[in-house]
């Protein structure tokens, strides 16, 4: 079994990208929110003109082309605004209709999941990653994609993606993978997936491939069948690091289904699991249950997390924040944590006040001394009503 730690495999995955970038490549900015490509040329840039660019290496409208040749990788930059998918049907594997297929080397870059948004408008999945591809995309949010019968309502990946600082949320597939459907290699990072549904299976991901999470939050999905939030193909890896994941729903695995290989450390797992942790690199919290199969670095049956609403909470992605006293806070596994949590905020930090700067579990950092004295012992003051008494 390969076992590498999550932070090697995210530097891998960017270095990896970086050199390819390094030669001679395009850059091709957006200027319109339009979704225009079926009607005459007009002298602006769309995003889905952008991608033909780059991927055909040639100009598209108001987009000079992309840079031909191995091993170039375009980067594309998308401007804050809406950018809606308007042009159908779905079927099309070139982008010139339905949803955004990138078949070359390409790399996205919005400005911020807060400001900078690709809605699908329920027309199609928003973007298919073809076999061979590597590709990144940063600082977008992801909404209402709708794959239909087919699989990843948010995003299909067929080829080497990563993830950093996006949301995927909202997205719907009545085939696996609400949000994603990971096929190959797959790595996420300060990103949230949030309300996906499938009607099929794994709500947050679907993951037959190798994926890493990290410093991330998978919240409010529904699975179905099994997996709402993550669920994990037998023969298949998922690693997972400083992860949140609440709020998911599934007949069976609300929170994780795991058939193949998991690894995971310093992650906070609200609801059940179905399959179990494989290896455990400890300081995983479990809520409320003892299902996840935890090791003893681990805790499990934690009557409350104490995690506030999924919301703006600094940073470019929304996360659950930790409350006063929480059991997450201070408690990661010790050794070597992520540099930073889901918001870009430093780790670590004396969240309880003992003059001792520990990590704290999940996606989230709390600040300084929030682990203050309770009034209530029923946990009033949290205003988590599941502890009252």
């Amino acid at each position: 079994m390969r076992y590498f730690s999550a932070q090697f495999l995210i530097a891998f995955a960017f270095i990896k990208l970086a050199t390819a970038a390094a030669a001679d490549s395009a850059t091709i900015p957006v200027n319109s929110t339009s979704d225009d490509f079926d009607q005459p040329d007009n002298g602006n840039c769309t995003l889905r003109e952008a991608i033909l660019a780059a991927n055909t290496n040639t100009a598209v409208d108001g987009c000079p082309s992309g840079a031909p040749g191995p091993g170039t990788v375009d980067q594309i930059v998308v401007p804050a605004g809406i950018h809606q998918l308007t042009i159908g049907p779905r079927g099309d594997d070139v982008a010139e209709r339905g949803d955004l297929d990138l078949t070359d080397d390409i790399e996205i870059v919005g400005a911020g999941a807060n400001t900078t948004q690709v809605d699908a408008t329920e027309l199609d999945r928003i973007f298919h990653i073809h076999s061979g591809i590597t590709a990144s995309i940063s600082g977008l949010a992801l909404r209402n994609g709708n794959a239909g019968s087919d699989n990843g309502g948010g995003i299909n990946n067929n080829g080497n993606l990563v993830l950093d600082q996006v949301e995927v949320s909202a997205n719907f597939a009545s085939g696996s993978g609400g949000g994603i459907r990971n096929n190959s290699q797959l790595t996420v990072h300060n990103s949230l997936l949030d309300a996906n549904i499938t009607l099929d299976h794994g709500g947050g991901i679907d993951n037959h491939g190798d994926a890493i999470f990290s410093n991330s939050t998978v919240s409010g999905n529904d699975g179905s069948s099994l997996g709402g939030g993550l669920y994990n193909l037998g023969g298949m890896e998922l690693t997972m690091t400083h992860c949140t994941v609440q709020g998911n729903s599934a007949d069976a695995g609300g929170a994780i289904h795991n058939a193949g290989t998991l690894m995971a450390s310093n992650n906070l797992i609200v609801g059940p699991c179905s399959g179990q942790i494989d290896v455990s690199g400890g300081g995983n919290l479990e809520s409320p249950g003892n299902t996840c199969g935890l090791g003893t670095n681990d805790n499990h049956s934690v009557s409350g997390p104490r995690l506030g609403p999924l919301g703006a909470n600094g940073g470019a992605t929304r996360t659950h924040p930790l409350l006063a006293a929480s059991p997450a806070i201070d408690t990661a596994a010790s050794g070597p944590c992520t540099a930073e949590d889901q918001r870009g905020v430093a780790r670590p930090i004396d969240g309880d006040g003992d003059s001792l700067d520990e990590c704290d579990i999940g996606a989230f950092e709390a600040a300084e001394n929030t682990m203050a004295p309770e009034i209530f012992i029923d946990d009033f003051e949290t205003g988590d009503a599941s502890a009252w008494q």
